[in-house]
């Protein structure tokens, strides 16, 4: 399967799931690989339109190097790849060995064959991070978070009081200090801890 061929089709938006099979592809000659470097070959593969390549987070960050960012760390955790320097990632023997069975897919259900990213995963959920948990198609962690907290803000009234308790932190329910209550949940700061290195 070669990484800088297209798919047949145009797709819609990718998940860090979709990306992974490519990304470990893109690194198959062993030699140290940025995220942010591989972002176009990713793209071209699967025929992503320029808007959803342009797509950004309300944080700014690029949407589809985010996704490959956090595919980058699962495969990580699975073993598949390893960080010799500073945002940089390098194939592993293991990461070889996956390539070698000709996996049509490189996914989170794939990655449970492995035993450090099953623990990996159950420690994941324990903090309230788990991606893709709820729902049939996965959302990398941040992203989940990020729905959780606009969901949690839409259902809250002003008549409810001056402070409400969320996820073991308190929230006020005034709209101009959420983010300040935001930054005292113990739960959200081990989240944000946990976000994978930018490029």
């Amino acid at each position: 399967m070669d990484p800088t061929a297209t798919s047949k089709e145009p797709v819609g938006v990718l998940t860090y799931e979709d990306v992974m099979l490519p990304l470990l592809l893109c690194a198959e000659d062993g030699k140290p690989q940025r995220v942010r470097d591989l972002a176009g070959k990713v793209a071209d593969y699967f025929s992503v339109s320029e808007a959803l390549r342009r797509e950004t987070l309300p944080d700014g960050h690029n949407r589809l190097i985010h996704r490959m960012e956090w595919a980058r760390t699962y495969l990580k955790q699975a073993g598949l790849v390893d960080y010799p320097g500073r945002g940089l990632f390098k194939i592993t023997e293991r990461g070889l060995s996956v390539l070698r069975e000709k996996a049509g897919r490189i996914d989170s259900k794939f990655l449970r064959r492995y035993p450090e990213f099953v623990q990996f995963k159950s420690s994941e959920a324990q903090d309230g991070g788990a991606a893709g948990s709820s729902g049939a198609q996965p959302i990398d962690p941040e992203e989940a978070m990020e729905r959780r907290w606009v969901s949690m803000l839409s259902t809250s009234r002003p008549n409810d009081g001056p402070t409400s308790q969320v996820g073991g932190g308190t929230f006020s329910n005034s709209w101009g200090c959420c983010k300040e209550s935001a930054r005292e949940s113990p739960s959200l700061r081990r989240f944000s801890r946990k976000r994978p290195e930018t490029m």
